[in-house]
């Protein structure tokens, strides 16, 4: 089924975080499985809540990334450069000497 699948972040479905419950299918497989008779939650509730998880997973996600990242290098003022043409892809290279 479609929205049917657990966000990673959330660990809600799209249809629970919209909705406030999980879908019922055909034969009641799904309700089935619940263990408490009332599985409704308000969905303003449940949307504010995901929406807080989605920050936090977004702040971790940064932090990785931010981990990775290089800086560069850093040059102070005076200090002697080497730089280099880039080739122009459109020339020949005999031509670029």
């Amino acid at each position: 089924m479609l929205n049917t699948a657990p966000n990673k972040s959330t660990t809600k479905t799209p249809f629970e975080t919209l909705h406030g419950y999980l879908p019922r299918f055909k034969n009641n497989v799904l309700s089935s499985m619940s263990l408490t008779k009332n599985d409704w939650q308000d969905p303003k509730v449940l949307q504010s809540q995901v929406r807080r998880e989605i920050v936090e997973a977004q702040e971790k996600m940064k932090l990785k990334f931010d981990q990775k990242r290089c800086l560069g290098v850093k040059y102070e003022v005076g200090e002697v450069v080497l730089m280099q043409k880039q080739p122009d892809p459109y020339l020949s290279s005999k031509l670029q000497r």
